[in-house]
């Protein structure tokens, strides 16, 4: 037993709502800033041309399955890490992460060619602005995968703040960037596009993937953590595969869903993809939100799995059950009592935001409500992950996006042509399936089936 030797993750009770809030500021900011990249990269779009923005927001949710799925594998080592950490063995720590890098950079000999030759993926109507950023964007989605393998290494010890510090950085890297890439300089640099913006994202994860890779590289990180111990391990690869994998097969098959929603919506005309696309990115902006809690979650459980004293999760999900409520609060200001100032942020035509601002609003209470309702799914999702119960995530997964989310979207607003808003109502009644499933599998006690000491 671990009792007397174990080494709080943070300065605050095990479980209780300081330490919860202390792991989950620091990883909401960057995670924030991640999920600003996007935004204000479609934000900028907007000004551009509303046609680019409808062709980046397609386009997106397709990447999407090829960057975030593979996320979902390699932030694996955030459990591995933290058991370690839990465990005070402190000297495998940096191989987890190893093995997950060197996975994220052999996705560069799939994810080049895909670039170059699968543009045609890409819907007719968006291809003229879509295939010089899907071009670049795809040939470097590796990148994502290697910030979430380096990540893991920080947030698994309760080491946050370095995260959010680099991540404001490169976030503000990407506005700049972007901006003078995509408009250009008059006299100094031309007008490069939507390839600009492309190229803007591409050098700030570049940046944030170099800050990470030299700080885990460090002397002190070296002696205390062996984070110089690059080499393959068989063994542990697997292990990490075993865990990280049925979570990657999850986001593909979430994101596939969600892509395919997107495009179904996008088919029925500039409408209903403009009200679909800007609460996307909405719910993109606030999403942070729901991740950081998550990832604060699997840190807390993972250590306290390694350490043997599992049996304080329970105070972990209400401490985080409480922090949930009070986000859903806080967003609802944005979202439900004053949505139309962000909704004016991507409609600059008066004519066009008189037609489309009442069904975009809403669309963003509905996001609001999926929102709070997916906060919660996955609070119950992350100790699941941590103690390597996946394979039912996947599962469920599987079932409920395309029974609950992709067929009702395809009946009622597809083939029905429902309200522009009606994709997101189901998206909120898809959140409350899953968040009944993983609660059932939580109190069931089954997942406890996986836990092994490290």
């Amino acid at each position: 037993m671990k009792t007397e030797s174990y080494k709080l993750l943070t300065k605050y009770p095990a479980g209780s709502t300081r330490e919860i809030a202390s792991l989950a500021w620091p990883l909401m900011i960057t995670i924030m800033s991640g999920n600003l990249m996007i935004f204000v990269d479609r934000w900028l779009l907007s000004w551009y041309s509303l046609e680019a923005m409808n062709a980046i927001a397609v386009i997106a949710q397709v990447l999407c399955v090829f960057q975030f799925a593979p996320i979902a594998l390699t932030s694996i080592s955030e459990v591995f890490v933290g058991r370690f950490n839990g465990a005070q063995d402190y000297k495998q720590i940096g191989k987890p992460v190893w093995q997950m890098l060197w996975l994220a950079l052999s996705l560069a000999i799939v994810y080049i060619p895909l670039g170059i030759f699968a543009w045609p993926l890409i819907p007719q109507e968006f291809q003229k602005e879509g295939i010089p950023y899907f071009q670049w964007m795809m040939s470097f989605s590796f990148l994502m995968p290697m910030i979430g393998a380096l990540a893991g290494f920080y947030a698994g010890r309760g080491q946050v703040k370095i995260l959010s510090v680099v991540a404001l950085v490169s976030n503000i890297i990407n506005g700049i960037l972007s901006a003078v890439l995509l408009f250009g300089i008059k006299g100094f640099i031309p007008s490069l596009g939507t390839k600009g913006a492309a190229f803007g994202t591409i050098l700030a994860q570049l940046f944030y993937v170099g800050i990470l890779l030299f700080i885990f590289l460090k002397r002190e990180n070296r002696k205390l953590y062996h984070t110089h111990k690059w080499p393959f391990h068989k063994k542990l690869f697997r292990e990490c595969i075993d865990i990280g994998l049925p979570n990657s097969v999850s986001h593909s098959i979430e994101f596939g869903g969600w892509a395919l929603v997107t495009l179904l919506v996008a088919s029925l005309g500039m409408e209903y993809a403009t009200v679909n696309n800007i609460a996307v990115s909405i719910f993109v902006l606030f999403n942070f939100l729901v991740e950081a809690l998550q990832k604060s979650v699997i840190a807390i459980a993972s250590n306290l799995i390694g350490a043997e004293k599992d049996g304080k999760i329970n105070k972990a999900i209400r401490s985080a059950a409480k922090f949930q409520g009070v986000l859903v609060m806080i967003t609802s200001l944005p979202l439900v009592f004053f949505s139309s100032y962000l909704i004016r942020l991507f409609i600059h035509d008066e004519a066009t935001l008189e037609a489309l601002l009442r069904p975009t609003q809403i669309a963003v209470v509905f996001v609001w409500l999926y929102f709070s309702i997916d906060g919660m799914s996955w609070i119950f999702a992350a100790v699941l992950t941590a103690a390597g119960d996946t394979k039912f995530i996947m599962k469920t997964n599987m079932v409920t996006i395309f029974l609950f989310c992709l067929f009702p979207v395809y009946l009622f607003v597809y083939l029905q042509k429902g309200p522009y808003y009606l994709p997101w109502a189901i998206s909120a009644f898809y959140s409350s399936v899953n968040f009944s499933l993983f609660c059932w599998r939580y109190k069931s006690n089954i997942w406890r089936q996986n836990l092994e000491p490290v």
